[in-house]
């Protein structure tokens, strides 16, 4: 494999290097220090009676205690962010109730449907109140305490399926997009930005020696960030013909 596909196509330097290296080398961790408010002192309150027998509350303390803080810090260089890979997509589950927060809203719940229940059934609904059984209302009641229980869990179930589902249709193109970014290289004489595929990319000879339409096929394919050598395939070549055929009409 030639180390011309490295040269950059704009000024012909090989002085570049891999996007996804500077962007890794553009971070840094470490620690700041800084000097913080952690807590206050405790207040006291004293009472004092006067010989009027007046009495004055006064309070003391509740001062602000400082202390020397340290926390994590990450760096990013702006070369680092002009260079950035695509956004990874995002997800974000809900967190579950746990059995000892669902055991306890049915127990709770439980006894307050049923109160509920009795007072409706009983003051605005004195008929069916008079051949309902007891059992019916306490089934009831117990049947809808272990939905209320379960209302939550199965509303996050639906939400985590929903963004597991839209993470996974999500990924395929964010594999494509930074496989993408990665083959790309940055040339640390002019600046310029340029993809080099397995095959290779266009050198600056090869470059400078087409003629100015294929040449503003590779501005349109760099602004897109499709590699150059599609500027050399048989599609860009019927392109340009055709586009040069309506232009001599």
């Amino acid at each position: 494999m030639s180390n011309d596909k490295f040269k950059c196509p704009h000024c012909g330097s090989d002085n570049t290097r891999n996007v996804e290296v500077i962007y890794r080398e553009g971070h840094s961790t470490g620690t700041a220090r800084s000097r913080e408010i952690t807590g206050f002192t405790a207040v006291k309150t004293s009472v004092r009676i006067d010989y009027g027998g007046e009495k004055h509350v006064s309070q003391s303390g509740g001062d602000a205690i400082y202390e020397d803080v340290e926390r994590p810090v990450v760096t990013t260089s702006d070369l680092a962010r002009t260079i950035a890979p695509p956004p990874h997509p995002n997800l974000e589950l809900e967190k579950m109730p746990s059995i000892w927060q669902s055991i306890g809203i049915f127990l709770f719940t439980v006894p307050v449907y049923y109160i509920g229940a009795v007072i409706i059934l009983f003051y605005f609904l004195p008929s069916v109140w008079n051949f309902l059984p007891t059992s019916a209302i306490i089934i009831f009641c117990i049947l809808f305490s272990l939905f209320t229980a379960s209302f939550e869990r199965i509303i996050n179930t639906r939400t985590n399926k929903e963004r597991q589902q839209k993470y996974d249709a999500e990924m395929p193109a964010y594999r494509k997009a930074y496989d993408h970014w990665r083959h790309h290289y940055l040339c640390l004489r002019c600046g310029h930005k340029f993809y080099v595929d397995d095959e290779g990319t266009i050198s600056q000879e090869m470059q400078e020696s087409l003629p100015s339409h294929e040449r503003t096929i590779l501005d349109i394919l760099d602004e897109h960030n499709l590699p150059p050598s599609l500027a050399e395939s048989k599609v860009a070549t019927n392109l340009i013909r055709f586009c040069d055929s309506l232009a001599k009409k």
